[in-house]
């Protein structure tokens, strides 16, 4: 029983001008056709590299691979067809043609899907204001960032969001996420602190945190992580508070130990890989009464009850299906 996300998280965009951060890195990149702008979010350092291209340029692709940690920039120009990939490598930006650019390895296995299909066309995507389509960048780039020097900040939009996780308020979830959206990020989910698009959605009274809007980004996919999954010792919350809007789904690599699958709202299949010995609390949704669990796919499997406690023993797996209300 293999669970698997095959979605390529590759958001694009055809506009001259479009800023998007370098994966891996706390760079934001502005590509125009013949120059490619960069600042850092973090130490304010900025830098400019100018592309030998002759214009129009037309098609214009900026293409940020969340798959292999780079930005692809290309296009048809008036002398050829122009590609260069953008990555970051010891902390300093690297911008080389297609044939002389290294892959990247992510740093985290988990991958996120809620069954969006359709091109990640980021001016079509803000403007549909899906967050199907919008969670599992978010989650992927987040995973993504070097460590970010941390101190304590709040921003009203990100606390009404997780205020609403908390108190399980499922249905404010999501419109409390997209308010933090359209108003913290721009470009391809570059953050920032103010609403650069004045839209009414900060007070007034608020004032910008001064360190790097980069933390905004990752607390506010810590925050989405804790939607679908959390663990507090050996006790692992499953789909803990599921937004309606997300009926169905697939979340895997979690904590490299977990793949998980539900549809209807319901958990329909997880894999366990632990990484101890020892019982494993596992808690899901109340109207899961139990569950049958294996340790082979070719075993029969037990029925167990949702109380029940699941001895663990590291590196063999537990496939988990016919949940049972």
């Amino acid at each position: 029983m293999l669970i698997a996300v095959k979605d390529r998280l590759h958001p694009f965009s055809h506009r001259s001008g479009v800023r998007c951060l370098v994966p891996g890195s706390t760079w934001v990149l502005e590509a125009f056709p013949t120059l490619l702008r960069f600042y850092d979010l973090v130490s304010g350092k900025e830098k400019e590299v100018s592309l030998d291209v002759a214009g129009p340029v037309h098609p214009f692709t900026v293409e940020v691979d969340l798959d292999k940690l780079c930005v692809r920039v290309f296009g048809q120009g008036a002398s050829g067809y122009m590609h260069y990939t953008i990555t970051c490598m010891d902390s300093e930006i690297v911008v080389a043609p297609k044939n002389k650019a290294k892959a990247h390895t992510p740093h985290s296995p988990e991958k996120l899907s809620l069954g969006a299909n359709k091109a990640l066309d980021w001016d079509l995507v803000v403007r549909r204001r899906y967050m199907e389509e919008i969670f599992p960048q978010w989650l992927r780039l987040a995973a993504a960032l070097p460590k970010i020097p941390e101190g304590s900040f709040s921003h009203p939009l990100l606390d009404a969001c997780q205020n609403a996780i908390e108190k399980k308020q499922k249905v404010e979830i999501v419109p409390a996420f997209l308010n933090l959206f359209e108003a913290c990020f721009s470009g391809i989910l570059v953050p920032s602190w103010t609403d650069e698009r004045y839209l009414g959605l900060i007070p007034d009274t608020y004032r910008a945190s001064k360190q790097s809007p980069l933390v905004l980004l990752q607390e506010g996919a810590r925050s989405i992580r804790s939607l679908f999954y959390r663990k507090e010792k050996e006790h692992v919350y499953i789909l803990p508070c599921l937004p309606p809007e997300f009926h169905s789904g697939r979340f895997v690599g979690l904590d490299d130990f977990l793949d998980i699958e539900w549809s209807k709202k319901l958990i329909r299949r997880a894999v366990i890989r632990p990484k101890f010995d020892g019982p494993l609390h596992l808690h899901f949704q109340k109207e899961i009464r139990s569950f049958r669990l294996r340790t082979s796919l070719k075993d029969r499997g037990r029925r167990v009850e949702r109380d029940e406690l699941v001895e663990c023993k590291a590196n063999r797996a537990f496939y988990l299906d016919n949940f049972q209300k």
